[in-house]
């Protein structure tokens, strides 16, 4: 799977913004930079579309320095441990694994750093442009201009649940810079849990019973270097 230049938001707001919560009622965009600081563990899904309009859905989990990746068509999983530095990935429908080490300098990696990077692109000026229903909710949008996350700079929205000052929906669009170029074109993070209640089952390191150590044509996914 791609790890390629990605990230996940919010936004600062100029001035008096605010979100709206209701008659009488009112956010500062401070809020929402707050509660994001105080998430230690999220899920969400990640969705990317290729210039050849083919798309892609994973499901995240991320604790700490812990994060599983479950691909939604193939059902593989992927668990990496960046405290231990070791990696589990799983073929359900070929009954087989891999473990391996994570290099020392991929060790602060993207798949453990959503969260940073969710603050990191709240701290740009935003826009607001109105309200979308997403999932029920009413949220509030915003327009990020040239904001940057995982090293992509592009235009991000940002959907804000109003009563929890909280991200619903964060996405962006690029253009390919090529005939070869298969990165994403579009990407949304979305279905986000911030108070989720994760099992430590989840990122275990032990393969599956009964399962064949050795994935056929397994190349190790490639995960960006660490920050400096």
């Amino acid at each position: 799977i791609r790890y390629g230049a990605f990230s996940t938001a919010a936004a600062v707001l100029v001035g008096a913004l605010v979100l709206v919560a209701g008659p009488g009622s009112a956010i500062a965009f401070e809020k929402v930079r707050d509660e994001v600081k105080k998430a230690d563990a999220v899920t969400y899904v990640d969705t990317q579309i290729d210039p050849n309009g083919y798309k892609t859905e994973i499901k995240y989990f991320n604790r700490g320095k812990q994060a599983r990746l479950e691909l939604v068509k193939s059902g593989n999983v992927y668990v990496f441990d960046y405290a231990k530095r070791k990696a589990l990935s799983v073929a359900p429908t070929l009954r087989a694994y891999e473990l391996y080490d994570i290099p020392e300098e991929d060790a602060d990696a993207q798949a453990a750093q959503f969260v940073a990077e969710v603050k990191r692109l709240l701290e740009g000026a935003a826009v607001e442009t109105g309200t979308e229903k997403v999932d029920g909710v009413r949220a509030t949008a915003f327009k990020i201009a040239g904001g940057t996350m995982y090293g992509l700079t592009a235009d991000y929205r940002v959907l804000v649940d109003p009563k929890t000052a909280l991200p619903v929906r964060i996405s962006c669009e690029r253009k390919p810079t090529g005939p070869a170029d298969a990165s994403f074109v579009k990407r949304t993070f979305g279905q986000f849990d911030w108070k989720p209640v994760l099992t430590d089952e989840l990122f275990s390191l032990d393969p599956p019973k009964g399962y064949t150590e050795g994935i056929p044509g397994f190349v190790k996914p490639v995960v960006p270097a660490k920050k400096k």
